[in-house]
């Protein structure tokens, strides 16, 4: 224990629009942890940042590992990781115009407790509006004895999303993904049409009130796999490993999957973490996330292109709530039953040509004279009416039967809506950090962190 070095790793912009990805970097370093005699603390964390920076390659995600590793071994480790990163970026079709790849590694054991603070403040800044180099350099500074190895390629942008992984913990409401992988090299279609039907019908059954965002049920469409060139196969997202897991094995079987590598990540997807919470119009900028209340008016403008833009006041200040035809049936409420004075909404922040307030809509509660609060009855699965159990017991699905339930934490969390309906995107459009109407009332308040909790990781040969 004498000689082992507990570290940090955090890495982001190791991809580009032409091919790569971060989470599959991220692999080949559990790859050299392991070769070179270390271990995991943890499950690797996938920290999703503020959905709508605009300079974003895909998901705008960073990478975090917790690690041991004995300190003979670690400039070997660093050696070889230097030359991964360079051959992933330049000869295996990351694009270096389009990306700033970055990796960074703090030792554990020199930072303070202002250290901590410091970070997990920068972490929460990038959750919801765009981090300045000004508050990167601040922080650079003041970690500088505890930062023992660095590479940022082609600029820092790179460094502010590892950074912000380092110092976000999950200790809090989270969600897991097992993330599975194709060789680097390889391109074209993931699954034949064929193929993709047997997945589709797969998961209508195995999928439950723990496991989301896996189909579309209005268009039957898979949201499992990607359309880009990155090495991703699937995602399979939940609340839980074990069901994750077995979810995966199932498809497997069925369909006889190949693949090169698989991981589980824990993360804040589907937690709503990039919503912040402000009622003042003077304190947003653009590509900032807001949540709060707002004063409707009952005028609706339609835009080409099947939009939809309600003029809105915040704090007293005019502002337009843009609803796009991408919001399917969130859209439609707004078209058809805008009669509300007050609403909570969430969304990001923007400008429009002539300056005013913007703010492009993917929440909606509307405000209503109750002092209850429920959720959608409206199947998230089926699409299908859905029935009330009881006083706070939530809804229950007259076709398939799924049921939402409803917590004091949540009543607790949301004092400000008073509404009886929560209005979302369709699954196909919605953010990865989006809230899933099926993950209401179910969220995980706190997370045991710690390497004894990791039971699935496999990456072929480890």
């Amino acid at each position: 224990m004498r000689n082992l070095l507990f570290l940090s790793i955090g890495l982001d912009d190791i991809d580009s629009i032409k091919g790569g990805c971060t989470t599959h970097f991220a692999t080949e370093i559990v790859r050299l942890i392991y070769k070179y005699g270390g271990f995991l603390l943890d499950y690797p964390r996938l920290i999703r940042f503020n959905p709508d920076i605009p300079w974003k390659t895909r998901g705008n995600g960073g990478i975090a590992l917790d690690f041991a590793i004995n300190r003979k071994q670690l400039k070997y480790f660093t050696g070889e990781l230097e030359q991964k990163l360079y051959m992933y970026i330049i000869e295996e079709s990351s694009s270096p115009a389009s990306t700033q790849p970055s990796i960074i590694i703090l030792d554990n054991k020199m930072l303070d407790q202002k250290a901590y603070e410091m970070l997990y403040n920068f972490s929460l800044n990038t959750l919801w509006r765009v981090v300045s180099y000004e508050e990167l350099n601040n922080l650079l500074k003041y970690l500088k004895k505890a930062v023992i190895w660095e590479r940022h390629e082609l600029g820092e942008r790179g460094l502010i999303g590892a950074f912000a992984a380092l110092g976000y913990p999950l200790y809090y409401d989270h969600t897991y993904e097992l993330l599975v992988y194709r060789d680097l090299y390889e391109r074209g279609p993931r699954f034949s049409v064929d193929i993709v039907g047997k997945i589709v019908n797969l998961l209508r059954e195995v999928e439950d009130e723990f496991s989301f965002s896996h189909i579309d049920y209005e268009t039957k469409k898979l949201l499992i796999t990607p359309a880009g060139p990155d090495p991703v196969i699937m995602g399979i997202r939940g609340d839980n490993p074990n069901l994750l897991y077995a979810i995966f094995k199932c498809i497997v079987k069925k369909i006889n999957l190949k693949y090169s590598r698989w991981l589980i990540y824990v993360t804040n997807q589907g937690t709503n973490d990039h919503l912040y919470t402000s009622n003042s119009a003077r304190k947003v900028i653009p590509y900032t996330q807001f949540k709060g209340t707002v004063s409707l008016t009952p005028e609706l403008t339609k835009i080409p292109g099947s939009h939809v833009k309600i003029n809105i006041k915040i704090d007293h200040h005019d502002a337009s709530l843009y609803a796009y035809y991408e919001s399917g049936r969130l859209k439609e409420y707004l078209t058809k039953h805008i009669n509300y004075t007050q609403a909570y909404i969430g969304g990001c922040i923007k400008l429009e040509r002539d300056g005013g307030l913007l703010i492009n809509i993917e929440y909606f509660s509307p405000i209503k004279n109750s002092n209850l609060i429920k959720v959608n009855s409206v199947c998230p699965k089926c699409i299908k009416p859905m029935k009330r159990m009881g006083y706070k017991k939530g809804f229950i699905c007259k076709e398939c039967g799924y049921n939402i339930l409803l917590s004091s934490d949540e009543v607790i969390l949301s004092k400000r809506i008073t509404s009886s309906d929560i209005y979302l995107p369709p699954l196909r459009s919605i953010k990865h950090l989006t809230k899933p109407l099926k993950r209401y009332g179910r969220e995980r308040p706190i997370r045991i962190r710690g390497f004894r909790s990791i039971k699935y990781m496999w990456l072929n040969d480890l």
